[in-house]
């Protein structure tokens, strides 16, 4: 076989003899089990598990008897439910007829309930329209009061609701609102105003300061006047003092005889005179002065009269505080307006008011908003009341219609005919209430029994007829189950022979497996011991054909060698192949510059090994670009033939 061949007998250029050992360990195990390579245990065991595991899975939970137990656990329920579905469709008949039975003769009891009820009916709907035209002839008369009084409260076609009336009241709260606020502020503006007694009087003496001209000029002229004054009775002072002392001269002079050198004033009426004239004179110039101080002082008390201060210090201590007085009048003026302005709002808002107001009660023909709401509630209330009265007897008489079956109440009430008019009898009258209240009971007993017992039946009926047409033949399906059964025993016994195949084929080539690498083992051995002249005499070789070896009492893998020695070691396995796997006829080995990393010693016994197999019937071709090669072959002894390309 080609794989053999390519991984035994053809050994390539240098490290070409590493055998594969996946590939050719499959086809030995092949070929000595079935003596061909492409006959492969592992797939046969896989055929035979994949066999194995269609019919039922190691869990045993899948495969064709699975599915078959499943089929017929499945044809089990089935037939289990058949042979119920049997028993009740026994049953079902049954009650049927049991229930037909019951229905027919309630219906007979119902029926005569019936023709009672309607006798009855007939008494209880002549009651019912008398009723109506008692409830219908009472809404009639509320209806034509409740038109009165709209028509007495109503007002050019305006009736007050309930909208007008909390508008009204609204409003005559606002008014009234307005009216308490404006009175509030005016109590407040006018306890401004009487607090505001002595910023009002600051306010008038600095306008009268600004009227004398200004506060600095009404001081500057009262600082002049003070002065004149002060000057003019200086002048009076010194004026009547020297008017008394030309006085005293004059008289001094006439009267008396001076003595010494004054003695020439006595002699005559001249320094008299001249003594009087100037007594005169200074009289009139202290009395001119006093009048001048009389003036100035009269011009300040002017000046204080026209700005309303009892003195000039009273003028300059306010005129100190000047700063502060002008702060004080912009924070007063400020509150004045600031009330003027809340009080101008006020009326503005009392005039929109009253303007509403009054717009609002002239609607309903009134001339003032007072009381108007107050009225609108109690016109409101009497109409409501009438109202709700109405629309409670308008719906009985509604509700009794409908009860009655009744759509144009005026048509029916028009077309009853009093009792006895027509010649019919009146109706059952002459039952008791108790006894009316036992008829519809009855009826209503036998009505609601008819109705289950019919609801009972053709559930019943359904029933039946789902059985009828879903129930399965318990026959056959006891025959389905047991062909079910004959089929499974008959795949249990097949899946028992293929697990049987199964484990002794795997048995089987378990120990091909462990009998295979000791035989290659020895013979690589003892090749590997003729290649190395005796140094390595063993060689270990596991299942998958990797090679060890021993050395100083620990193993190693082949690739501890050196190149050659490995060449070497791969070389032996390869012939010890060819003698496992060759029992007849040899292939031809050939090799392709496969020793060129062997040393010359080992060429040699290699190429003793190979002359001893040719000896054998071994044919063997060597191709090699190496001199070395053919000389070392030439000397060898045995049959070695060198061909030159």
């Amino acid at each position: 076989p080609a794989e053999i061949f390519s991984h035994t007998a053809y050994i390539g250029q240098a490290a070409g003899g590493e055998v594969d050992g996946e590939k050719v360990s499959a086809a030995i195990e092949n070929i000595l089990f079935s003596g061909d390579e492409a006959v492969n245990t592992d797939r046969a065991l896989k055929k035979l598990d994949e066999a194995r595991i269609r019919l039922l899975y190691k869990s045993r939970k899948g495969g064709m008897i699975y599915d078959l137990r499943q089929e017929r656990d499945a044809l089990g329920s089935r037939l289990d439910a058949a042979r119920r579905a049997n028993e009740t469709l026994v049953d079902r008949e049954g009650a049927v007829r049991e229930t037909r039975a019951l229905l027919e003769a309630n219906s007979g009891k119902l029926a005569k309930a019936t023709s009672d009820l309607e006798m009855l009916d007939a008494a209880e709907k002549r009651r019912g329209m008398e009723k109506l035209k008692e409830l219908s002839d009472a809404a009639d008369r509320l209806d034509a009061e409740y038109r009165r009084r709209c028509e007495a409260d109503g007002y050019r076609g305006f009736i007050p609701d309930a909208a007008y009336q909390a508008e009204a009241d609204w409003a005559e709260r606002d008014v009234a609102r307005i009216n308490e606020a404006i009175a509030e502020a005016e109590e407040q503006y006018g306890s401004f105003m009487l607090k505001s007694g002595e910023v009002e009087s600051l306010r008038g003496f600095y306008e009268r300061m600004e009227n004398a001209g200004g506060a600095d000029a009404v001081v500057a002229r009262i600082g002049k006047l003070r002065a004149r004054v002060s000057r003019m009775k200086g002048l009076a002072v010194f004026a009547f003092v020297l008017a008394a002392v030309c006085a005293a001269f004059a008289v001094c002079v006439y009267f008396v005889d001076l003595p010494g050198p004054f003695a020439f004033l006595s002699d005559g009426l001249l320094p008299t005179l001249i003594g009087g004239a100037a007594a005169l004179v200074m009289l009139l110039l202290g009395v001119a002065a006093t009048m001048s101080r009389s003036r100035a002082r009269l011009e300040i008390n002017e000046i204080l009269c026209d700005v309303d201060a009892d003195s000039a210090e009273e003028i300059e201590n306010r005129l100190s505080t000047l700063n502060i007085d002008e702060t004080r009048l912009r924070i007063h003026d400020s509150r004045k307006a600031e009330y003027e302005g809340r009080l101008a709002d006020l009326r503005q808002k009392k005039e929109t008011a009253l303007a509403s107001a009054s717009a609002l009660a002239e609607k309903w023909g009134r001339t003032d908003i007072n009381g108007v709401a107050a009225e609108a509630a109690e016109s409101l209330q009497k109409r409501t009341a009438l109202k709700n009265e109405l629309d409670k007897y308008a719906m009985a008489r509604d509700t009794l219609a409908a009860q009655l079956g009744i759509t144009d109440i005026a048509a029916a009430l028009a077309s009853t005919v009093p009792d006895g008019a027509d010649g019919a009898a009146p109706g059952p009258d002459e039952l008791t209430p108790q006894a009316e209240d036992r008829l519809k009971r009855e009826y209503d007993f036998y009505y609601r029994q008819n109705a289950a017992l019919t609801d009972k039946l053709h559930a019943l009926e359904k029933d039946l007829a789902v059985l009828s047409a879903t129930v399965e033949p318990a026959d056959e399906l006891s025959a389905q189950t047991a062909a079910l059964d004959e089929r499974i025993a008959d795949l249990g016994a097949r899946h028992d022979a293929l697990v049987l195949a199964y484990e002794s084929l795997e048995a089987a080539a378990d120990d091909l497996r462990e009998s295979v690498s000791p035989r290659l083992a020895a013979s690589a051995g003892a090749l590997m011991s003729s290649l190395t002249e005796g140094r390595y005499r063993t060689l270990g070789v596991d299942g998958a054909l990797r090679l060890a070896f021993e050395s100083s009492g620990q193993t190693h893998g082949a690739e501890y060698m050196s190149a050659g020695t490995r060449d070497a070691a791969y070389l032996s396995l390869r012939f010890a192949l060819i003698e496992l796997l060759y029992n007849g006829k040899k292939p031809p080995l050939i090799f392709d510059e496969s020793f060129s990393r062997l040393d010359d010693g080992r060429f040699l016994c290699a190429v003793r090994v190979i002359s001893q197999m040719s000896q054998n019937g071994v044919q063997a071709l060597l191709f090699t670009s190496q001199t070395r090669d053919a000389a070392l072959a030439s000397g060898c002894d045995g049959e070695v033939n060198v061909v030159r390309l």
